[in-house]
């Protein structure tokens, strides 16, 4: 596998530095509403809660709106942390049979991991697998994890 131009290592980190940008701030958000909440319960007209009770129909409308977005939350997390655990569960697989001396060739390790990936629901994800699997194989079938997967039963015994 050939080594990334300075464009591409560039537009990584610029993904990278983005990503940290939107994590801290959703952090942030989060902090804030929970500080709103808590503001609300003492000082409700100075924070707008009772304008946001009277347009959801109540308090109590206001706390299933909320409840709910934390359900949505913390579905999305647990959602995310699943999939971040079958990567590094295939990682580690790949490790044991290495120390193990049964290592498979880590070409062909590296286009299973990378095709499992492309079921991401993130599209920048699927783009930058696809762009590693042309990288790797030489195949161009696009964010297809389908094709691609049809491909590597084809062909995983003739990747180096």
């Amino acid at each position: 596998m050939g080594r990334e131009s300075p464009d591409a290592a560039a537009g990584d980190e610029r993904f990278r530095a983005m990503e940290r940008r939107l994590s801290n701030w959703s952090v942030q958000v989060l902090v804030l509403l929970g500080v709103w909440l808590l503001v609300s319960l003492v000082a409700p007209s100075l924070t707008g809660y009772e304008g946001l009770a009277g347009a959801l129909g109540g308090p109590d409308a206001v706390t299933r709106f909320f409840l709910g977005f934390l359900f949505l939350y913390f579905a999305g997390i647990v959602k995310e942390k699943n999939q971040l655990r079958q990567t590094l569960d295939g990682m580690v697989v790949m490790i044991r049979e290495h120390l193990e001396g049964r290592a498979r060739d880590s070409a062909a390790d590296a286009a299973e991991i990378l095709i499992r990936s492309l079921g991401s629901e993130d599209a920048d994800t699927r783009t930058k697998v696809a762009d590693r699997l042309r990288t790797l194989t030489g195949q161009d079938l696009g964010e297809d994890q389908a094709a691609w997967n049809s491909w590597f039963e084809d062909n995983k015994d003739t990747l180096r």
